[in-house]
C-alpha cells in the first residue's frame, strides 16, 4: 500500500512539472513566431519599397531621356522651319523616322504640313483643339490641349484615343507641341503624335517592369499619361481622384519614396513609389497591390510557420513521451530498488548501466545474460534470448559482400583468448535492421583458469561510418548543388572515352557558363546566386540521361558529357535544347528573371585529343568563343580556336617584349580640311620587330585592349605623344594630335590619375592641341563610368572625339550625354560609298546628325578622289586617308604639306 501511494505521489508531481514546462515552451514558440511575423512584414514592406523606388527612378530617368530627345528633335526642326522662307514636308521627314514619333504636323494660319502614319488624326486634333469643341474628348482633355496651344515652350498633351486603331489597348497616345516663331512674326505649332501600345510608355519597352505591379506616368493636373499594363477599367481620359494621387500631387518631393493608399486607377489599395520629372511636370511611379506584399510575406513565413507548428507538435509528443517515460522509469527504479533490497545480483545493475551492448554466454556458447543495450541492438529480450546459441542472437555479416562472419564469442571459447571483430562488420537485429558495429570477446575463467564462458562487448559505429562516407562524398562533390566536382568528372570522362572508342559512337564534352552571373550576385545577393545555381543544376539533371555525367567546376561554370551520340547534328540539337531549357524564367528574389548561358562543346573521337585534360581544354576554348560572340550562344571546338588562342598568346608575347625592349614607335597620319587645309594628325602605333621588320596593328591588335596590357600600352602612347607634341609646340609647330584610348584603359580606375599626372608635366597650351579618341562601343561597356571619365577629361582641357562612328548603337540621346566635340566616320562606310547606296545613306545621316548637334565630322579611310568628291557633296569637310598620306614618322610628318590639287578638287 505504501509503495503504491509513494509511486502515485511521485508521478503526480513530475507530470505537473512537465505540463507546466510544455505550456511555457509552447508560449515561447508562439511569441517567437509572432515577433518573426512582424519583423518579416516590415522587411517585406521595406524590400518591396526599395524595389519600387528603384523601378520608379528607372521609369522617370528613361522617360526624361526620351522626352528630352523628342524635345531636342522638335526644337531643331522648329529652328529650321523658322529660318526657312518656304517650309515644306521635307523638314518633317527626320522626325517620323525618330522613334517613338509616328506622325508629325506643322500648323499655322497659312500652311498645314503633315507627315507620318496617321496624318488625318493630327488634322482632327488641331481643328478640335483650336475650336475648343469636341464630342469625342472630355473637358479635361480639351483644357489640357488649350494649355499646350498657348504654352511658349515644349508641351506634353493629355492622353487621347485614336478611333482609327481597332485594338482598345493600343488606341491611346498623346501629342507633344513645340512652338515655332516664323520670320514673318507669326506663331505656329509643331505637333507630334506618340502612340502607346498596351498603355506602355515607349521609353519603358526595354525595362524589366514588375510583372505583378503597374507602372504609370502622371501629369501635374492629375491625368494619366501612361499606365502599364493596360486595363479597360481605368479612366484614361479623366482626372484621377484616389488618395494616392492626391497625396503625390500635394506633397511629392524631388526624391523617390513609397506611399500606401487607395488608387482610383487600379480600384484598390496600392503600395507605390514615385519620382518626379520636374522639367516636364510629370510623375513616374510603380505600384503593387496588397496581395503581392501578402504573398511575399507568406513566402518568407511558410517555413518558419511550418517550423513553429512542428516544434509545437514535437514538444507535445516529447511531453507525452517524457511523462510516459518518467512514469516507466520511476516504476523501474522503484522495482530495481525493491529487487536490490531482495538481494538481486549486483552484477545485473552493473550490466544495465554499461553504455555498450554486453552479452555473456556459458561454456557452450549459449546466452546467459545480456544488458538492455544489447537487447535494444539485437531486438531480443533477455527472457527470449536465454539459452539460445550466441550465433542466433548475435547475427553478423561482412559489409562488403554480406557473407556471415565467424562469431567472436565462439572463437574466444575455442582459442581461449581475446578476439576482436574485423572492421566493416554489420549486425542484423531480429527485425532485419542493419547497423555497423565494433566488438571484442574475451573468455571468462575461474580461479583455476578454466573457461566458464565468454563476454561479448559491442557498440554501434553507424554514425562514425556515415561521417567517413560523407567526408569521402564531399571530397568528390560540390556541396551547393550535390554535383560531382572536377576530380570525379575527369575520372569518369576517361572511362567514357575508352567506351566511345570501343562502341564507335560519339562522346560530347561540354562546358556551360551563365551569362552576367556576377550582375545577379551584385543585384540580388549571393543567396539568390546560389538559388540560381541550384535551379540550373536541377534543369541540367532533368535533360541528361542516367549514363551521362554532370558536374560543377566552381562559380557559375558547369560541365557535362553525353555518350552514345550518333552524329554532330544530334550533338548540336541536344546542346541547343539544353540552352533553350536554361533560358526558361526562374524566380529569384521574388522576381521572375530570364537567365542566358554560353555553351562550348567538343566531340570525341572527332576531336583527336589524347587525354581527358586536353578534351576539357578544347571544350573550354569553345566556351570562350561563345562568350566572345556576346553570350547566349553555342560553339563547337575547331582547330581554328586553338590557332586563335596561339595567335593571341603570340600577340601578347610580342607586345610584352616590345614594351620591355622599346620596339614600339609612333606614326602620324594627317587630318586635312577642305578649306582650312592641314588640321593635325592621328597617332598610330607601329612595332619594329627585330626579325620581321615594321609590323602594323594587324599583327598585335589583340593585345591592345587586353586587360593585362591595355593600361601599359595606353600610358606609353600618352607619354610619348605628349613629349613629341611639346617639342613641336616649342619649335612653333602647332598641330592638333589625336590619340586612341582603348576601352579597357578608359574604364581603368587609374586612367584619370595617369592623364592628370602626364598633363601636369607639360605646358597648359599643350592641352588645347590634344584630342582623345574613343570608339563608339567603348562607353557602352559601362556607360555611367565612361561618361564621368570623359567629363573629367574635358574639364582637364582635352577635346574628345568619337571614333568608328556608325558601327555601334549610338543615338541622339547617347551623343547628348557624352561631351564629345567631333565624330569620325568609320572607314568601312567610306570604302563602298560609291557602290553601296546603304553606305552612302549612312554617311549622309552621320554628317546630318553632326550638323544638327554642332559636331565636327571627319571621314576616315578616304583613298580615291571620287570618294573625296562624294564627301564634299555631302558637306563633309574633314578627311583622313591614304589619298592624302599614309602614316609617317614624326620627322617626316613635320615637313609634310597638304597636296594642293586635292583641296582644290
Amino acid at each position: 500500500m505504501q509503495w503504491s501511494k509513494a509511486r502515485r505521489s511521485a508521478e503526480g508531481y513530475t507530470d505537473r512539472w512537465l505540463r507546466a514546462a510544455w505550456l511555457l515552451i509552447a508560449l515561447l514558440i508562439l511569441f517567437a513566431w509572432l515577433i518573426l511575423a512582424v519583423i518579416t512584414w516590415d522587411v517585406v514592406n521595406a524590400e518591396q519599397g526599395r524595389v519600387l523606388q528603384e523601378n520608379a527612378f528607372s521609369l522617370a530617368r528613361t522617360s526624361k531621356l526620351q522626352l528630352s530627345g523628342i524635345d531636342s528633335s522638335l526644337s531643331l526642326v522648329a529652328m529650321q522651319i523658322a529660318n526657312s522662307t518656304t517650309p515644306n514636308a521635307r523638314f518633317l521627314q527626320p522626325l517620323i523616322r525618330l522613334a517613338p514619333i509616328r506622325s508629325v504636323g506643322f500648323f499655322s494660319a497659312k500652311n498645314v504640313l503633315v507627315a507620318g502614319e496617321n496624318s488625318a488624326f493630327l488634322r482632327q486634333l488641331w481643328q478640335s483643339a483650336t475650336s475648343s469643341q469636341s464630342r469625342t474628348w472630355t473637358p479635361a482633355q480639351i483644357m489640357a490641349l488649350q494649355r499646350c496651344l498657348h504654352d511658349k515652350a515644349f508641351c506634353i498633351g493629355p492622353l487621347l484615343p485614336d478611333s482609327s486603331v481597332a485594338t482598345a489597348a493600343s488606341r491611346w497616345g498623346f501629342p507633344v507641341f513645340q512652338r515655332v516663331s516664323e520670320r514673318s512674326g507669326q506663331t505656329s505649332l509643331l505637333i507630334a503624335w506618340i502612340p502607346l501600345y498596351g498603355g506602355l510608355f515607349p521609353a519603358w519597352s526595354g525595362l524589366h517592369l514588375l510583372h505583378q505591379g503597374d507602372s504609370f506616368l502622371l501629369r501635374s493636373d492629375g491625368m494619366l499619361l501612361s499606365r502599364y499594363p493596360y486595363s479597360p477599367k481605368v479612366d484614361y481620359a479623366g482626372v484621377q481622384t484616389g488618395t494616392v494621387v492626391k497625396h503625390w500631387l500635394m506633397e511629392i518631393t524631388s526624391f523617390a519614396r513609397t506611399f500606401s493608399g487607395y488608387s482610383s486607377a487600379a480600384h484598390g489599395w496600392r503600395m507605390c513609389a514615385a519620382q518626379p520629372i520636374g522639367e516636364y511636370h510629370l510623375i513616374a511611379g510603380q505600384c503593387v497591390g496588397r496581395s503581392i506584399l501578402a504573398t511575399s510575406w507568406w513566402r518568407s513565413m511558410r517555413w518558419p510557420t511550418a517550423g513553429a507548428l512542428l516544434l509545437l507538435f514535437l514538444s507535445f509528443f516529447l511531453y507525452r513521451y517524457l511523462a510516459r517515460v518518467n512514469r516507466s522509469r520511476e516504476l523501474e527504479r522503484r522495482t530495481a530498488e525493491k529487487e536490490i533490497w531482495e538481494a538481486k545480483e549486483h552484477a545485473e545493475v552493473t550490466l544495465s548501466s554499461i553504455g555498450d551492448g554486453v552479452i555473456s554466454t556459458d561454456c557452450n556458447g549459449l546466452v546467459a545474460n545480456m544488458n538492455p543495450i544489447a537487447q535494444s541492438m539485437t531486438g531480443w529480450t533477455l527472457a527470449e534470448a536465454l539459452g539460445k546459441p550466441i550465433t542466433q542472437v548475435f547475427s553478423i555479416v561482412s559489409e562488403a559482400d554480406g557473407r556471415p562472419v565467424a562469431n567472436p564469442a565462439e572463437r574466444a571459447l575455442t582459442e581461449g583468448r581475446i578476439v576482436g571483430l574485423a572492421n566493416h562488420t554489420i549486425l542484423i537485429d531480429r527485425q532485419g535492421q542493419r547497423r555497423s558495429i565494433e566488438d571484442s570477446a574475451a573468455p571468462i575463467r575461474d580461479r583455476s583458469g578454466k573457461v566458464l564462458g565468454t563476454v561479448l562487448v559491442f557498440h554501434d559505429v553507424s554514425e562514425k561510418h556515415e561521417l567517413l562516407t560523407r567526408l569521402s562524398y564531399q571530397a568528390t562533390h560540390d556541396l551547393l548543388t550535390g554535383l560531382p566536382n572536377r576530380v570525379l568528372f575527369q575520372e569518369h570522362l576517361e572511362q567514357a572515352m575508352r567506351k566511345a572508342k570501343r562502341s564507335e559512337l560519339l562522346l560530347i564534352i561540354a562546358f556551360l557558363d551563365l551569362d552576367d552571373f556576377k550582375l545577379i550576385n551584385d543585384r540580388l545577393g549571393h543567396a539568390a546566386g546560389d538559388d540560381l545555381l541550384r535551379h540550373v543544376a536541377e534543369r541540367l539533371r532533368a535533360e541528361l540521361r542516367d549514363g551521362d555525367m554532370l558536374c560543377r567546376f566552381g562559380g557559375d561554370e558547369f560541365s557535362f558529357f553525353i555518350s552514345d551520340v550518333r552524329s554532330i547534328g544530334q550533338a548540336e540539337q541536344i546542346a541547343r535544347r539544353i540552352l533553350k531549357m536554361i533560358t526558361l524564367p526562374v524566380e529569384l528574389g521574388g522576381e521572375q528573371r530570364t537567365v542566358h548561358a554560353s555553351l562550348g562543346l567538343t566531340v570525341y573521337p572527332l576531336d583527336d585529343a589524347e587525354s581527358s585534360a586536353e578534351l576539357m581544354r578544347h571544350a573550354d576554348l569553345a566556351l570562350y568563343a561563345s562568350k566572345d560572340r556576346g553570350g547566349n550562344a553555342l560553339s563547337i571546338f575547331t582547330k581554328e580556336m586553338e590557332d586563335q588562342q596561339g595567335r593571341q598568346i603570340e600577340s601578347l608575347r610580342i607586345m610584352e617584349s616590345a614594351l620591355v625592349e622599346g620596339h614600339l614607335q609612333l606614326y602620324f597620319q594627317p587630318i586635312v580640311h577642305q578649306f582650312d587645309g592641314f588640321l593635325g594628325a592621328e597617332v598610330l602605333l607601329r612595332l619594329q620587330h627585330p626579325l620581321r621588320g615594321l609590323l602594323g596593328p594587324r599583327d598585335f591588335s589583340e593585345a591592345l585592349d587586353h586587360p593585362q596590357l591595355a593600361a601599359r600600352v595606353g600610358r606609353f602612347v600618352l607619354h610619348r605623344t605628349l613629349d613629341q607634341l611639346q617639342r613641336w609646340l616649342d619649335s612653333g609647330f602647332r598641330p592638333k594630335i589625336s590619340i586612341n584610348i582603348s576601352a579597357q584603359y578608359l574604364l581603368d580606375p587609374k586612367f584619370l590619375e595617369d592623364l592628370e599626372v602626364a598633363l601636369g608635366e607639360y605646358s597648359v597650351e599643350l592641352r588645347n592641341n590634344l584630342v582623345l579618341e574613343i570608339t563608339e562601343t567603348a562607353p557602352m561597356l559601362h556607360f555611367e563610368r565612361a561618361r564621368q571619365v570623359l567629363t573629367e577629361c574635358q574639364a582637364l582641357g582635352c577635346s574628345l572625339a568619337l571614333d568608328d562612328f556608325g558601327t555601334g548603337n549610338a543615338s541622339l540621346s547617347y551623343l547628348q550625354q557624352l561631351p564629345v566635340s567631333s565624330l569620325k566616320i568609320d572607314q568601312s562606310f567610306i570604302r563602298d560609298i560609291l557602290r553601296d547606296p546603304k553606305d552612302y545613306a549612312i554617311v549622309s545621316g552621320i554628317i546630318y546628325v553632326g550638323e544638327m548637334l554642332n559636331l565636327s565630322v571627319v571621314a576616315e579611310g578616304v583613298e580615291t578622289k571620287e570618294q573625296l568628291k562624294a564627301l564634299q557633296q555631302l558637306n563633309c569637310s574633314a578627311y583622313q586617308g591614304y589619298l592624302f598620306s599614309r602614316p609617317m614618322p614624326a620627322q617626316e610628318f613635320e615637313n609634310w604639306e597638304v597636296p594642293a590639287d586635292l583641296l582644290s578638287s
